[in-house]
């Protein structure tokens, strides 16, 4: 592992966790989690790989941290004659169908967007193939399972529309309030609806996070004005600009408090197929942003697991905000850690550390919005719909008796999961 940037606050450089998890196997994990190896890690790969591996605990970590073409590629060419060809035909065949899921991705969003070029709606792509073709110049080298865009707010019901009438797709949060009023109410409230036509999965985002508070400084419309492109396909795809990009890896890692290697691998890769960042603007966009502590946090667990070189303007803002290093600490120790509770779902532990990434302190102000915001949820989902009506038929005289059929209903379906 590289060496801490930081001489009196480094990050720790025993970053695996403790417990069960296989240090081994994790070492070897994070050893092919990039695009491209020396002569350096393609030995220490080999030397992991001498004695025996469980190969099983190996896939699940890969899978679950996002990074399983990598490690086959990795694998086939540092080591194959180390690996008995069970363990790497099975492991071709998972990454043969990560690529191919995402050549159907790929496909379906370049006809998404050119449906939505053809009825005016302004879309900008991230994540996904177009992360993948940009930082991996590959497709295939970076498994995704749904098409993220951000379009304007005022086109998100026109998009919905579009997608629905226009492509076969459904939306998958719709909740089918006995109330048409609430079911509109709810659709224009919610910053991001997804929707499947049962292959393709895609988020329309109104804003880079649901959480408000996370990315109050950026705005759609300064996104498209700095937007640059890339070609798939023979297509040009309008993208992120390369800092509006880099940001926001680092911004949507954070907000899931980093618990994937691949977030921490997109981020390694981008920086290194972008030699031209301009590191100091970089910086000061950050802080105009207020991301500049997310940004540090992102490259430093880079720097630390992946050993991506920091230029010197990084490592001074850096030793300027001891902040950054504690959660790159604790984020790095997290990472592997079989009890970590930082998932998708709301917990006071992940708002903790949403609150300690904020450098700016009206960001953290507006934090008490998403309590809010996790409240009104909370409230929809006891809101009837038209199951309780499929449960219990009853005329709309009757229909404020939902409101006590709906949680016993509910609280029937969990019991019988339970028993399952």
């Amino acid at each position: 592992m590289a060496n801490p940037v930081h001489a009196h606050n480094p990050v720790q450089q025993d970053w695996m966790p403790k417990g069960d998890v296989p240090a081994r196997e994790i070492a070897l994990l994070v050893g092919c989690a990039r695009s491209q190896m020396d002569d350096e890690h393609r030995q220490q790969i080999r030397d992991l790989l001498s004695p025996p591996m469980d190969w099983a605990v190996l896939q699940h970590l890969a899978r679950k941290h996002g990074i399983l073409p990598l490690l086959y590629q990795n694998l086939k060419q540092a080591g194959a004659d180390l690996i008995d060809a069970p363990v790497l035909a099975e492991l071709r065949r998972y990454s043969q169908g990560i690529a191919f899921q995402n050549s159907v991705f790929t496909r379906a969003l370049l006809n998404i967007l050119n449906l939505f070029s053809a009825n005016d709606i302004l879309a900008l792509p991230f994540k996904g193939a177009v992360l993948a073709a940009s930082a991996y110049n590959n497709i295939s080298l970076r498994s995704f399972c749904d098409l993220d865009i951000l379009i304007r707010q005022q086109d998100c019901l026109k998009a919905v529309d579009v997608l629905t009438h226009q492509a076969n797709y459904r939306t998958s949060r719709e909740w089918h309030f006995l109330n048409e009023s609430w079911e509109l109410l709810y659709r224009r409230s919610y910053r991001e609806i997804s929707l499947t036509n049962g292959v393709v999965t895609i988020d329309l985002h109104q804003a880079l996070t649901v959480e408000q508070y996370l990315s109050t400084q950026f705005s759609f419309d300064e996104l498209w004005h700095h937007r640059e492109s890339i070609e798939i396909a023979a297509q040009s795809i309008p993208i992120f600009a390369t800092t509006d990009l880099l940001l926001y890896l680092c911004v949507h890692a954070s907000k899931e408090c980093w618990r994937k290697l691949k977030w921490i691998c997109d981020i390694t890769e981008f920086v290194h197929v972008h030699p031209e960042l301009d590191w100091p603007f970089l910086c000061q966009q950050a802080h105009i942003l207020h991301c500049e502590r997310r940004l540090l946090t992102g490259l430093l667990l880079s720097q630390t697991l992946l050993d991506l070189p920091l230029p010197d303007v990084v490592r001074q803002r850096a030793n300027q905000d001891q902040v950054c290093y504690d959660l790159a600490a604790e984020f790095s120790q997290r990472l592997f850690w079989d009890q970590n509770q930082l998932d998708r779902q709301f917990t006071v532990e992940k708002f903790r550390l949403h609150l300690k990434s904020l450098e700016n302190f009206d960001d953290r102000r507006l934090s008490g919005e998403e309590l809010i915001r996790q409240l009104v949820t909370l409230l929809i989902k006891l809101l009837p719909n038209s199951e309780d009506q499929k449960f219990i038929p009853l005329p709309q005289l009757l229909y404020f008796l939902y409101y006590v059929i709906r949680p016993y209903r509910l609280l029937l379906k969990k019991a019988r999961s339970t028993q399952e």
